[in-house]
C-alpha cells in the first residue's frame, strides 16, 4: 500500500459559514468585536488581534470545532474537498500525513486551528496531523515575499515525502487565488502527484494530475547566467545570446529593472533553486 500525504491550504470559509448559522445569542455577545465581519476584515484591522486569543477551551473555539465535527463537509470547503477525494478514490488506508497551511492572518489561522482539532480527533493516532503553519507575509505583505516563503515550505515536505515513497497530494481549494494557482505551479514543477480543489460552480470535485513540468532549458541556462543581477546591457546581450529578449523575461513577471540593473526576483531564484 502507498502511503500518501497531503498538504492543505487552509482559509476562511469555516469562519464564514460558522457566522452565518451561528445563536443569535452568539451573534450578540461578539458584535462588539466585530464579529460578523471577521472573515471579509482587512488583515489590518486592529480587531483581527481579538482572533488570536480563540484558542482551545475558549467559548467559541469550542463551539465552531462543534460545528465542523457535526459536518465537516458543509462547514468547510477544504475539508469538503479533502473528505470527497479520500470517498471518490478510496484513499482512506492510505492517508499518513496531512500538513496545514494559512495565510500570515489572524482569521485564516483561527481556521486553520479548528480543522487541525478537528483532524486531530477524527483520526486519532492513525494519521500524523501536523499543526498549521503559518506562512509570514502570505497574504498581507509583499505578494512575492509570501509566495518565497510557501514555496520553501511546500519544496521542503514534497521533496522528502516523495524520497520516502509517499504520494502528495495538494488540496487547493481555499486560500486566495493567486496564491492557490502558485501552489499548484509550484507542485507540479516539484513533482508532487496531484492538485484538487471543488469546483465553485459545479461543486463536485476536480482533481488534476501533475504532469511533469520543467522550465525550458534556453530559460533555465539564461536566467542562471543573470544569477542574481546584471546591469542591464550586459543582461540584454547574455539573453541574446540565449535567443531571449529583456522585455520578454519583463513581461512574464521573471525580472525586473532597477537603477540600470536587470534584476531576477527572488521566487524565480528559489523556483529554480528547489526545482532542481
Amino acid at each position: 500500500m502507498i502511503n500518501h500525504v497531503h498538504l492543505i491550504l487552509s482559509g476562511t470559509s469555516l469562519l464564514r459559514n460558522y457566522i452565518n448559522e451561528a445563536p443569535i445569542e452568539i451573534r450578540d455577545k461578539y458584535r462588539s468585536k466585530g464579529f460578523t465581519e471577521w472573515h471579509i476584515m482587512s488583515p489590518l484591522d486592529s480587531r483581527q488581534r481579538y482572533l488570536d486569543a480563540i484558542i482551545k477551551g475558549h467559548e467559541l473555539h469550542d463551539l465552531m470545532l462543534a460545528y465542523v465535527n457535526k459536518k465537516p463537509k458543509e462547514a468547510c470547503a477544504e475539508l469538503n474537498a479533502f473528505y470527497t477525494f479520500l470517498d471518490q478514490r478510496k484513499a482512506w488506508k492510505n492517508l499518513r500525513e496531512i500538513y496545514l497551511y494559512a495565510t500570515d492572518t489572524s482569521s485564516c489561522m483561527l481556521c486553520a486551528r479548528i480543522i487541525y482539532e478537528h483532524l486531530k480527533e477524527s483520526f486519532g493516532a492513525k494519521v500524523q496531523v501536523q499543526e498549521p503553519i503559518r506562512v509570514k507575509g502570505w497574504g498581507i505583505e509583499g505578494f512575492e515575499k509570501g509566495l518565497i516563503r510557501l514555496l520553501d515550505l511546500l519544496a521542503g515536505i514534497i521533496k522528502s515525502k516523495k524520497d520516502q515513497g509517499f504520494r502528495v497530494f495538494v488540496n487547493a481549494t481555499a486560500g486566495f487565488k493567486p496564491e492557490a494557482a502558485f501552489a499548484t505551479l509550484a507542485s507540479a514543477l516539484l513533482k508532487a502527484d496531484g492538485v484538487y480543489y471543488i469546483h465553485e460552480a459545479s461543486r463536485d470535485l476536480v482533481y488534476m494530475p501533475l504532469l511533469p513540468l520543467t522550465i525550458e532549458k534556453s530559460y533555465l541556462r539564461a536566467l542562471r547566467r543573470l544569477g542574481r543581477w546584471m546591469p542591464k546591457s550586459a543582461a540584454e546581450e547574455a539573453l541574446r545570446y540565449h535567443g531571449l529578449r529583456l522585455s520578454d523575461l519583463e513581461e512574464m513577471g521573471f525580472l525586473e529593472e532597477r537603477n540600470g540593473k536587470v534584476i531576477v526576483k527572488r521566487w524565480v531564484r528559489k523556483l529554480l533553486a528547489k526545482a532542481d
